[in-house]
């Protein structure tokens, strides 16, 4: 008998986490796809740099424009809808982080990667 309740007590505790886990991943479901889209984004500029020495502002939200993520356990979709906000935030995040040089040329701003970064 002490056995069985042990076993009832212990499934209990069981299905308690997994729907405490199952909340609390939810509550981030957002937090985790903006973040997963700010690296698929920095992935494709940083890819396309390898491709070309430099790039415009317009060319980078061009890049971004059509990003999008998920996550395996969810539905939801997570598009871009502003390229613009998006090419600004990988812009100065790179450029924090010494990975991006500006080059001033003809009235506007051109990109490129730093050497060794």
């Amino acid at each position: 008998m002490i056995g069985f309740l042990v076993k009832i007590l212990l499934f209990a505790l069981g299905f308690t986490f997994l729907l405490s886990w199952g909340y609390v991943k939810q509550q981030r479901q957002m937090e985790e796809m903006l973040e997963k889209l700010l690296k698929k984004s920095r992935r494709r500029v940083r890819k396309a740099f390898h491709e070309k020495e430099t790039l415009t502002r317009k060319d980078i939200e061009a890049l971004v424009q059509t990003t999008s993520v998920s996550l395996f356990w969810s539905k939801k979709k997570l598009q871009v809808t502003d390229p613009s906000k998006l090419a600004n935030q990988i812009l100065s995040e790179m450029k924090e982080s010494g990975e991006l040089t500006v080059i001033r040329r003809k009235g506007f701003n051109e990109y490129q990667l730093t050497k060794g970064a």
